[in-house]
């Protein structure tokens, strides 16, 4: 006899990239600058948390180069978080469909060469659920 478990409730969202800002290290100095706003991605909700993949896909560019753990957890006011390994971050409240993602770990990792670092980011974006 099979036996199938409860259906776990998905929800996929639309979103839209709003407002993208960061800083890049520029002659041994950190500058700011404005980054393009990138392209539209979907999140996708399993449940009770957000699928890695869609992680991943929101950080595109990483994404070719690495994958691995994705922590994501839900707070009480039902907002999720989740951060990968490599420091990418991102919160997202399904209600309102806002959230915000960053890049951040430029600013603690240095290259070999030590005048070279990754850039940090933050941006903002909004979601449709569809």
């Amino acid at each position: 006899m099979l036996t199938i478990g409860p259906v776990k409730a998905q929800s996929i969202f639309a979103c839209q990239n709003i407002k993208s800002t960061g800083f890049e290290w520029k002659n041994n100095r950190w500058s700011e600058t404005n980054y393009s706003i990138g392209k539209p991605f979907f999140i996708k909700l399993n449940g009770k948390s957000i699928d890695e993949e869609s992680v991943w896909r929101i950080f595109s560019d990483q994404m070719k180069y690495y994958s691995g753990d994705v922590t994501c957890t839900k707070n009480i006011v039902e907002i999720f978080t989740c951060m990968t390994q490599i420091g990418e971050s991102l919160v997202f409240n399904p209600k309102n469909g806002e959230g915000a993602k960053s890049e951040l770990i430029g600013e603690a990792h240095k290259s070999i060469n030590s005048s070279r670092r990754d850039s940090v980011t933050v941006g903002l974006f909004t979601c449709q659920k569809m």
